[in-house]
């Protein structure tokens, strides 16, 4: 069964959205500023060469404390689907890793903001989007949707930061 159906229609706010995922060098500046706490696994965080490629290893907890100290936010999944299907110019929607959301994992579509699926304080499982370098090619669209518990870390899971307001 597809979990992204019905198509329904849904007002988006006006937000940001970074162009690229977070990578090691970025998130290691968080860590040296004390604000964030390393990934899990530190082969790809401590090598030089892959300073530029997308954090990974981090929980959901890790990449709310990551946004929060550059001044933004996780997503919502809808904000992402939108991002990922509209001209924003983002690169890595559907390539590299998956990405958290702030939306609680798998409530049933249609997407209303306000019935508690983005509750900050619940501590469940989290909706993730795009796809993974390991992914099946089946699940490499916009619309796909699949959820995390928070406190898991992967190889395959970082994040993008977004931040409200008109673009």
């Amino acid at each position: 069964m597809d979990n992204a159906c019905p198509q329904h229609t849904v007002h988006v706010d006006g937000f940001w959205i970074d162009r690229r995922e977070v990578t090691n060098g970025q998130y290691r500046r968080c860590v040296e500023a004390g604000a964030c706490t390393p990934p899990a696994h530190t082969d790809a965080y401590e090598d030089p060469p892959r300073a530029n490629k997308p954090v990974t290893t981090i929980t959901w907890y890790q990449a709310v404390a990551y946004a929060r100290w550059v001044g933004g936010r996780l997503p919502t999944e809808v904000e992402w689907e939108t991002a990922c299907a509209g001209p924003y110019g983002l690169d890595g929607l559907a390539e590299e890793v998956w990405e958290w959301t702030s939306t609680l994992g798998y409530w049933r579509y249609p997407y209303d903001a306000t019935d508690g699926r983005e509750d900050p304080e619940l501590a469940r499982p989290r909706i993730i989007r795009g796809a993974s370098w390991v992914s099946d090619p089946n699940v490499v669209r916009c619309a796909f949707r699949f959820y995390s518990p928070q406190e898991l870390f992967s190889e395959g899971i970082g994040l993008r930061v977004a931040v409200s307001g008109s673009p």
